[in-house]
């Protein structure tokens, strides 16, 4: 066999090896695209409306008819942004206008919540150093709304928009009017 056939042959072999990987990689590709093992879902844990919401030292949801918690951070922007829709909340309550009490929760030591909430003057009652693993939030801001026996009645995660909160404004003063 002279060089030119033994090259010829390498170059043969060369492209089936080429050919052949190039097969088995788009079977393997098709074969869990179509046919493979279907991802398993995950059980997020996390808020579910209906669940007893674990209780809060210092918080008795029997005050009120319902609570809106309001999970918020010293660090977090938006919850900051947030605090002229809570204050309205506040005063609402306060007004008479709702009967629907609001507390801000926060995972924060107390000095930097004190310190907090007189800087950005927050007008909710609020609870410092509150665990957010063991109440399951995940971020901030997030509120629950909880009926007198701490069940979760609603929830909203992240910052509302100027429309989502004049609908939520709307929807507590047909629910919980004072009157």
């Amino acid at each position: 066999m002279n060089k030119t056939q033994a090259k010829e042959h390498l170059e043969v072999l060369t492209n089936l090896a080429v050919l052949l990987a190039a097969v088995s990689i788009l079977a393997v590709l098709t074969l869990n695209y179509f046919g493979g093992r279907k991802p398993v879902p995950q059980i997020v844990e996390g808020l579910q409306k209906g669940q007893q919401f674990p209780a809060i030292p210092g918080v008795d949801y029997r005050g009120s008819a319902s609570t809106l918690l309001v999970a918020m951070s010293t660090e977090c922007g938006y919850c900051t942004q947030s605090i002229p829709f809570y204050n309205q909340l506040a005063d609402m309550k306060n007004t008479g206008k709702i009967s629907l009490r609001t507390v801000a929760l926060f995972p924060n030591l107390d000095d930097e919540v004190q310190q907090y909430t007189r800087q950005h003057q927050l007008k909710t009652d609020h609870k410092s150093s509150v665990d957010f693993g063991q109440l399951k939030l995940a971020g901030t801001p997030t509120m629950i709304l909880v009926d007198q026996n701490g069940r979760v009645i609603n929830f909203w995660v992240g910052a509302l928009k100027p429309d989502a909160q004049r609908q939520f404004l709307n929807s507590l003063e047909t629910q919980y009017s004072a009157s």
